[in-house]
C-alpha cells in the first residue's frame, strides 16, 4: 500500500455530534496506535459529507479515512511536499525567495533548506465509531507509456482529436489563451504576442532557475485543467488529454546570436524525474490519473476518474 482511501457511512443527529465523535480534541488526527492493520501515524479522517433532510431525526454522513505508507509522496495545491503525513517545507522569505537556515537568501546552486512539520494531532482510532465501511480505493502510482500505445488507448475508449485543440477535457471558458514558457536574457514577466498568445518569460539568470521553472509548469497545468489557458494538446478525448509538455518550453537565447530558438528545451532544464514529480503533484490535487509519456513528443496523459460522493 502506498495510499488507500477507506469510505465509511455513519448516522448522526448533527455535524457537531459527528465532529465530537471523530475529532474529540478539535483537530484532524493521526491514529496514535495500530488500527485495522495500519501502523501508527499512517491514517487521518477527512472529507465529511452529510445527506438527508431537515425533518430527519438523524442524517447519513460519509467520510474518508486515508492511510499512507511512510514513504508515500504527495503535494498540496501550493506545491508543499509531504512524505507520509510529514510536510517538507522549503524555507522562503515573504516575497518567495528561498532562504537558508539563518534566514538569508540562499545562494544560487545551493540545495533548498527543508523544515519538517506534522500538522495533525493524534488519538486512538480503536475507540472511535466509524460506522459501516462502504468502499475502498487505492491511489494509483505513476506509470509510463509512449506515443503509439497512448494514442491507441484514447482511440479505443473515447472520441479522438489530434493537433492543437481547445480540449473538451477541460472547462469550456470563453477565453483560454494559448500559453508557453520562453527562456530569454530579458526581465522575467508575462506578455501577449500579436496573436493573443500568452508568453511567460523566465530570465536565464533567475535565482534557482530550475525550481522556478518547475513551479511555473505546475501552475500552467493547473490553469489548463481548470480551463484558464490552452496548451499544446497532441491528442484529446472526452476523458483524456495528452499535454505535449516538451512543446511548452522554448529557449530563445540563441536568437541573441542569430541562431534559431531551441524547441524541446524542457529536458535541458529539468531533472530526469521531473515529469514523474509533476504527475504526482497533479494526482495529489485533482481526481485524475496521470501517466508519463516518454520520448518525443513527450508529456503527460491526463485521465478523468469517477469520484464517489
Amino acid at each position: 500500500m502506498s495510499e488507500k482511501t477507506l469510505k465509511y457511512r455513519v448516522r448522526a443527529k448533527s455535524i457537531e455530534e459527528l465532529m465530537s465523535r471523530l475529532y474529540p480534541n478539535g483537530k484532524i488526527n493521526l491514529n496514535k496506535t495500530e488500527w485495522n492493520g495500519h501502523p501508527p501515524h499512517s491514517c487521518i479522517v477527512t472529507n465529511m459529507r452529510g445527506y438527508g433532510s431537515a425533518a430527519d431525526e438523524e442524517t447519513n454522513w460519509t467520510f474518508d479515512v486515508i492511510c499512507r505508507s511512510p514513504d508515500h509522496v504527495s503535494y498540496d495545491a501550493n506545491g508543499v511536499k509531504s512524505i507520509g503525513w510529514t510536510q517538507h517545507i522549503m524555507l522562503k522569505s515573504p516575497d518567495g525567495l528561498l532562504m537558508n537556515a539563518g534566514g538569508a537568501p540562499l545562494s544560487n546552486g545551493s540545495l533548498p533548506q527543508i523544515v519538517t512539520n506534522v500538522p495533525y494531532g493524534e488519538i486512538d482510532f480503536n475507540g472511535l465509531d466509524f460506522g459501516t465501511l462502504i468502499g475502498t480505493r487505492e491511489t494509483p502510482g505513476i506509470t509510463h507509456t509512449t506515443l503509439e500505445p497512448m494514442v491507441e488507448e484514447i482511440r479505443s475508449t473515447s472520441r479522438f482529436d489530434s493537433g492543437i485543440t481547445r480540449s473538451r477535457f477541460i472547462a469550456a471558458r470563453r477565453n483560454r489563451p494559448f500559453t508557453k514558457i520562453i527562456i530569454t536574457s530579458m526581465k522575467s514577466g508575462v506578455d501577449m504576442d500579436h496573436f493573443g498568445n500568452r508568453m511567460i518569460n523566465i530570465n536565464t539568470n533567475t535565482r534557482h532557475f530550475e525550481i522556478i521553472l518547475m513551479d511555473q509548469l505546475f501552475r500552467m497545468l493547473m490553469d489548463f485543467i481548470e480551463g484558464r489557458i490552452s496548451l499544446h494538446v497532441k491528442a484529446t478525448g472526452d476523458a483524456y488529454a495528452f499535454v505535449q509538455l516538451d512543446q511548452s518550453v522554448v529557449d530563445c537565447t540563441p536568437n541573441e546570436v542569430g541562431m534559431d530558438s531551441w524547441f524541446y528545451a524542457l529536458t535541458q532544464y529539468t531533472p530526469v524525474t521531473f515529469l514523474d514529480e509533476l504527475a504526482t503533484r497533479l494526482q495529489s490535487v485533482y481526481a485524475m490519473e496521470v501517466e508519463v509519456v516518454d520520448g518525443r513528443p513527450g508529456g503527460l496523459l491526463l485521465k478523468r476518474v469517477e469520484v464517489e460522493n
